[in-house]
C-alpha cells in the first residue's frame, strides 16, 4: 500500500478537523501482537489502523471471507440460546 506524505499541523491529527477517533474493544492478546508489529514495521498505531480499515473495507467490497471476530459475550449468548 502506497504511503501518502503526512500533513503536519500544530497538535497533529488530533487537532486536524479532517480526522476522527475510532474506539473499540479487542482481546488483549491481539492488542499486544498489534503493538509489537507496529514497532517492528516502524510505523505508528494511527497509520496501522488506517491501513487495516482500508483493507477491511476492500475485503467487504470484494465480498471476501473475513475471520470470525465474535467476542466472548456474543458466544455466551449463542451457547445459552439467546
Amino acid at each position: 500500500m502506497k504511503r501518502q506524505a503526512a500533513t503536519h499541523m500544530p497538535g497533529g491529527k488530533k487537532e486536524d478537523p479532517r480526522y476522527g477517533q475510532v474506539i473499540g474493544h479487542v482481546p488483549k492478546e491481539l492488542i499486544k501482537r498489534f503493538k509489537m508489529e507496529v514497532l517492528n514495521q516502524e510505523t505508528n498505531i494511527s497509520e496501522a489502523l488506517e491501513q487495516s480499515i482500508l483493507l477491511w473495507l476492500e475485503a467487504i467490497a470484494d465480498r471476501k471471507e473475513l475471520p470470525d471476530t465474535m467476542d466472548r459475550t456474543d458466544k455466551r449468548r449463542k451457547s445459552e440460546g439467546n
